[in-house]
């Protein structure tokens, strides 16, 4: 991308809003020997501005009208070239996920490709070595394309072009390969050893002020509001990790940080309508590194928030699903019946009822996966593996874990491993009957021959009955401290109980702890633990 001027200083500032479209620019203008910096908003671009030099600013089209802010209007000293070239793409693709990959990786990548008729243009990727395309999958909706691509062992990290082609003419669009981090597959996970400070991120700590309310965004911030957005956000999170580590913590879980667009109680980002980026009520994606970063820099270890059973309605798919059976019952919305313990029942269980457990929706704003679509499934297979490298993750936890087909997250699962092997994945698996939530634990030698391939599961058994133990319930054989040792004592059915994640509350329970309760009550909690 030269731009034929001899006399032109080389100084040039980047403003787009796309990262990766930032990156194909800065990587061919730095190649032609020009010096770049970049900017994805306005209100960055006009601050450089102010602190530097630029000899001329590269200013995508759209960018002015998509964030209101008048950029052109506060800048009169500096040449601006229009890239009117990329409002084209930006109208042709609207997604491609996942939005850049790694060489090195086993995890086989499959690009999806969402634009207006884009089925219609077959796809091949230039500009380096060891890197191609080497099928295609159409969807019953014209808008999806899904791209199966090789990256050899000697393939060459860069930014590459994905070409697309229809009827003689063509048109590109960037997408990097970057390199792998050395011993990213080695990393390891949390264990046992580890003492986990569970985050709910908007009931934190609100540290930027300024995102509590986004125009990308619908619900707005409502301090007061019980089910409203109160602003925390990651600025808080990476504000107390002193406070966290000095507590002797030494990993955290947050719920979700995904973009939750429900129009309201969008909180507890579990309704997922982006799975590529946080939402902008906690920050940006580059941030959320950051606060990783941060966080290992302390000796505390991260650990994401994975929902494979469902997305949410204001997902952007949602209304243009890639195919009909993208999601359970999406014509005809069926609430599921919540009785996945049947799927360890291999006897009694009624045939109807655990479809209706499996397929259906877990609420009327979380319409149900459909992992046993090979497309659905290895979406999110790279999905998590994306976040775990781009973020340079500890570890996840599994949101809902048997509502999901099980054999496919089987699979899934063995999938993380075999790229991650000594990564921890932990399981929600909500019953107090210890030999329901053995049945799920990977190691435990089950009846009907099934293993979730999960490292370990949380022990909900044993925090109900700490819980009631330490209570006013009445002493007794099932009660008090002879109830947590009837828990205890069944830890047999597990195949490794010592993985086991042990807890006194979490997100989705009473606290621990009662207004007006002991002190004594909180210290003896966590000696049980």
């Amino acid at each position: 991308m030269k731009i034929e001027d001899e006399d032109m200083p080389k100084k040039i500032l980047l403003v787009d809003d796309e990262p990766l479209i930032l990156k194909g620019l800065k990587y061919s203008l730095e190649q032609d020997g020009y010096v770049t910096e970049s900017a994805m908003d306005g209100e960055e671009a006009l601050a450089k501005v102010f602190d530097g030099q630029y000899d001329l600013i590269l200013l995508d089209v759209m960018l002015p009208k998509m964030s209101g802010f008048d950029l052109i209007g506060h800048i009169k000293h500096v040449p601006v070239i229009f890239l009117t070239a990329r409002d084209s793409e930006r109208d042709r693709i609207a997604h491609i996920e996942p939005p850049c990959w790694w060489t090195g990786i086993r995890t086989p990548l499959q690009i999806m490709v969402h634009g207006k008729d884009i089925s219609s243009y077959s796809v091949s990727i230039e500009g380096g070595k060891g890197v191609s395309v080497t099928g295609t999958h159409k969807a019953e909706s014209p808008n999806y394309l899904f791209a199966d691509v090789a990256i050899s062992d000697k393939a060459t990290a860069g930014i590459y072009e994905l070409v697309f082609s229809k009827d003689g003419e063509s048109f590109s669009y960037p997408y990097e390969i970057a390199q792998r981090r050395e011993g990213s597959a080695q990393r390891k996970g949390f264990d046992s050893s580890d003492a986990i400070y569970l985050i709910m991120p908007d009931r934190f700590v609100n540290g930027d002020k300024t995102n509590d309310n986004s125009t990308l965004t619908t619900e707005q911030a409502d301090y007061q509001a019980f089910f409203g957005r109160h602003g925390g956000d990651i600025q808080g999170i990476i504000d107390q990790l002193d406070y966290i580590s000095g507590l002797g913590m030494t990993a955290i879980w947050n719920t979700p940080l995904l973009e939750d667009n429900e129009p309201t109680s969008s909180y507890h980002g579990y309704a997922c309508s982006d799975y590529y980026h946080i939402d902008p009520r906690y920050g940006s994606n580059d941030l959320y590194k950051e606060m990783v970063a941060e966080a290992h820099k302390r000796g505390i270890k991260f650990i994401f928030d994975v929902v494979t059973n469902h997305c949410g309605t204001a997902h952007w798919w949602a209304g243009d699903f890639p195919s009909s059976d993208w999601v359970h019952n999406g014509d005809k919305p069926l609430i599921t019946n919540h009785g996945w313990m049947m799927q360890s029942d291999p006897v009694n269980r009624s045939v109807r009822d655990q479809k209706m457990m499996e397929e259906g929706w877990f609420d009327y704003s979380m319409p149900d996966m459909n992992l046993e679509n090979p497309l659905v499934f290895n979406y999110f297979r790279q999905l998590y593996c994306w976040w775990i490298e781009w973020a340079d993750l500890d570890g996840v936890r599994v949101d809902t874990f048997p509502y999901n087909e099980k054999w496919s997250m089987a699979r899934w699962t063995r999938s993380i491993l075999e790229e991650y092997p000594n990564l921890n994945i932990v399981g929600e698996c909500w019953n107090a009957v210890p030999a329901i939530c053995a049945y799920w634990e990977g190691d435990s030698n089950n009846r009907d021959g099934y293993s979730s391939g999960l490292p370990s599961v949380m022990d909900f058994p044993l925090q109900e009955k700490i819980s009631m133990g330490l209570s006013s319930h009445p002493e007794g054989w099932m009660w008090g401290g002879h109830g947590v040792y009837a828990s205890i004592m069944q830890d047999f059915l597990y195949g490794n109980p010592n993985t086991l994640l042990t807890f006194l509350d979490n997100h989705d329970i009473a606290r621990f702890m009662k207004p007006g309760d002991p002190v004594w009550k909180f210290k003896q909690g966590l000696a049980f633990l």
